[in-house]
């Protein structure tokens, strides 16, 4: 049996942890060649502290590879607590850097 594992690395922490209260119902990858990659799912207020420390800018690992979540949609019905994430892979992360360094001076073919 092929198990699913989404592990879960609170922001400025260390230590990663298992995400076990995870609706599978609604896990969706979405995945295409040069497009945003992303995943989606919901998880349940199962009590845990681990619940409370879910943010945006957190990682998320799922079949080796890094999220990194976005959006967090709130909710609570039948007395239950959800959040809805939104993780993009780690590669779209790569958009934010910026090299600010101008150089100057007289270019050639040579350097």
């Amino acid at each position: 049996m092929n198990e699913r594992i989404v592990k879960f690395k609170p922001r400025n922490q260390d230590k990663i942890f298992i995400l076990n209260n995870i609706l599978w119902n609604s896990f969706n990858i979405q995945w295409a060649e040069n497009d945003t990659n992303q995943l989606s799912f919901t998880v349940y207020d199962d009590g845990s502290d681990l619940f409370k420390v879910i943010a945006v800018e957190a990682s998320v690992f799922f079949d080796n590879q890094e999220y990194v979540i976005k959006t967090l949609a709130i909710d609570y019905a039948a007395g239950v607590s959800t959040i809805q994430i939104t993780a993009t892979h780690v590669s779209n992360e790569l958009a934010n850097f910026w090299k600010y360094e101008v150089n100057s001076g007289e270019k050639n073919i040579y350097g």
